[in-house]
């Protein structure tokens, strides 16, 4: 693996753990409004599934 890449990988694992613990420490009302937004973007429509 370069060099490069397993830096990445630290800073995205690192990203990760910082993103969990404030996700974790956000009341449960904060979270649902997070899920929705989430769910939101994957939900769009795609023109090409609608299509078939």
């Amino acid at each position: 693996m370069l060099p490069f890449m397993n830096k990445r990988r630290k800073t995205m694992a690192t990203i990760y753990k910082e993103l969990e613990v404030k996700i974790r420490s956000l009341s449960d009302t904060e979270k649902l409004k997070l899920v929705d937004s989430l769910l939101t973007q994957l939900d769009r429509p795609d023109p090409e599934i609608d299509r078939i």
